[in-house]
């Protein structure tokens, strides 16, 4: 996911302009939107303020009540802090290749979050430490089947596995 699309969907939604600064010491960026009637509306909504991993912040209820709210937000999660790659290893010489994908945070309450909604979608993900992964192919394809993504690098390492396979 790049931040021109997170820009682009904070324009359409509120109508405010924001900007992009990029990190120098990595490939992250930070998007600065002035509005103290957004911070309030956000507020209002129950979204917690301050870092997410020192105040364990979860979703807010009303996102957990409906289904299809879980799903918008599970998939924001991946697109953000997730990623899915190409797990290989050898055994008796033999080379073996499969697609997984990963949830990092640390932020227990949004990984227990993550872990149980892909559970209430029938797909099989395991909570480890900081991490929800799935590990079978079929699994990383059911997810973007039912989930789907926003971010163009995990489509298309999806779609050129798959392209492989």
């Amino acid at each position: 996911m790049n931040a021109e699309y997170i820009c682009d969907l904070v324009k359409g939604l509120f109508l405010l302009d924001c900007y992009i600064c990029k990190r120098k010491n990595n490939k992250g960026a930070d998007i600065v939107v002035s509005s103290s009637n957004l911070i309030d509306y956000l507020l209002k909504q129950g979204i917690v303020p301050g870092n997410k991993v020192k105040n364990q912040v979860c979703v807010p209820g009303w996102i957990k009540q409906n289904l299809g709210y879980r799903v918008a937000c599970l998939r924001g999660l991946m697109d953000t802090d997730g990623g899915v790659y190409i797990h290989q290893y050898k055994i008796a010489g033999k080379s073996y290749k499969y697609l997984k994908l990963c949830f990092t945070n640390c932020s227990q309450p949004l990984l227990d979050f993550a872990h149980e909604t892909l559970k209430s979608l029938n797909i099989k993900a395991y909570k480890t430490g900081y991490h929800v992964s799935i590990f079978s192919a079929i699994g990383v394809k059911e997810y973007f089947q039912t989930v789907g993504s926003h971010n163009s690098k995990h489509f298309d390492r999806f779609k050129s596995h798959l392209e492989r396979c």
